[in-house]
């Protein structure tokens, strides 16, 4: 169980860290904070 609980907590991070190609080569956390920002302007 804790096994499981640390590599999910691993996949977790490394996926909102890492650059995705579908977004232009930008973390989600980045994707997600430009979107933020557009909606507030819009």
């Amino acid at each position: 169980m804790l096994k499981r609980q640390s590599l999910n907590q691993i996949e977790t991070w490394y996926n909102r860290n890492r650059r995705h190609s579908a977004l232009n080569y930008k973390t989600i956390n980045e994707f997600e904070l430009e979107n933020i920002i557009y909606k507030q302007a819009a």
